[in-house]
């Protein structure tokens, strides 16, 4: 599929994998070594995901950084291991194109967003269908879980977001969609902030709002692209967040007053969609000019281009340690990029094996 595709996107085995102690044995040199080893070792090294028959639209992270999951305009959406590759679980219950998703604290559900105006939450382990929310009159793009798991929200193209109990499936809040106040436009992207006290929105109204996730009330809007924002992402510590856009740029804000901190120039086509680095100090932008970039943040100097996808790229997300980033695209295909140093390392493909549950599973 060509671009016009991101243009909507805020774009088994059954193994627990949450609890699970994992060992890796670098079989060339013939030693176990630490998990903070094995994880290093896999980032020396580039993995692609391939598996979709359509364009690649969301991709999320484990909490355990062990599991990545895509969404696609196959109507499908695929877990898969993410040190060798090997597709673990494909869900199969929407009626329509997957945007959104995103993965639960715990990691034992996640939530998908689709075109067929409903999200669903899944047991992770599974692959059952816990909960179906339905409320949106149209498409739903985006999904966010609060961090104590108890909450979910949805943005939708009926110019809402809705916040949902997560166990019971009810609806609690809408934000916007009347006639006054809120977005103009469909609502593309959510994110909640690292206490749960409030959400941020972004709309094809070229603008970001800030709300209250208790009230609704709109706290603050974030107004200076000049174009579509696609994606939303919160800081670690809730003092800044950051935008992307169909103008090309993406933009990092401060949550207080609403100031623009800083403008990342440097995509040739639109940017679908961002992700911030655990501690706070990096971003990764995704574009329609089929590369990723990472960025520091305080700079806002380019420290790295990622390349590999031969159409737009529509998601990306970044692992727990940091070292790795996971792009999805409309090449139908998942890159998981390494962001280690030392190339001389060898990949998982070539001597790493990992144990989990008492069973030596070789990464080929």
């Amino acid at each position: 599929m060509g671009n016009s595709s991101c243009q909507w996107s805020p774009c088994c085995d059954g193994t627990d994998r949450k609890t699970q102690s994992v060992d890796a044995v670098d079989k060339k040199a013939n030693k176990v070594v630490t998990v903070e080893e094995a994880m290093r070792l896999l980032s020396m090294s580039d993995l692609k995901l391939e598996g979709h028959s359509a364009a690649v639209f969301g991709v999320a992270v484990f909490p355990d950084g062990l599991r990545v999951i895509t969404t696609s305009d196959d109507w499908t959406a695929i877990i898969w291991d993410a040190a060798n590759g090997h597709k673990i679980m494909t869900l199969r219950r929407h009626t329509g194109i997957l945007f959104g998703v995103a993965v639960f604290p715990d990691g034992l559900r996640l939530i998908t967003a689709s075109a067929d105006k409903t999200a669903i939450v899944w047991d992770a382990m599974s692959g059952t269908e816990l909960l179906r929310l339905r409320g949106h009159t149209y498409i739903v793009f985006g999904v966010t879980v609060f961090p104590d798991g108890s909450r979910v929200a949805t943005t939708s193209e009926d110019r809402s977001a809705i916040v949902w109990d997560a166990e019971s499936g009810k609806k609690l809040l809408k934000l916007g969609g009347g006639r006054e106040g809120g977005h103009s436009d469909m609502v593309l992207s959510v994110a909640v902030f690292p206490d749960g006290s409030r959400l941020v929105t972004a709309s094809e109204d070229c603008s970001a709002i800030i709300w209250d996730a208790s009230s609704g009330n709109e706290l603050l809007r974030l107004r200076g692209h000049v174009g579509t924002v696609f994606s939303v992402a919160v800081f670690p510590d809730g003092s800044r967040l950051a935008t992307s856009s169909g103008d090309k740029t993406a933009m990092v804000w401060d949550t207080t007053e609403g100031q623009e901190l800083q403008k990342l120039e440097g995509h040739t086509g639109g940017v679908i969609d961002l992700a911030v680095f655990p501690d706070g100090s990096r971003l990764a932008t995704a574009s329609w000019d089929t590369t990723a970039i990472v960025w520091d943040v305080a700079s806002g100097q380019k420290m790295r281009r990622l390349e590999g996808h031969t159409d737009a790229v529509c998601g990306v997300a970044v692992f727990p340690d940091g070292l790795r980033v996971a792009t999805g695209s409309d090449d139908k295909t998942t890159i998981v990029f390494g962001l280690g140093q030392d190339q001389s390392v060898a990949a998982p493909g070539c001597g790493l094996a990992v144990q989990e549950a008492g069973k030596l599973k070789i990464c080929d």
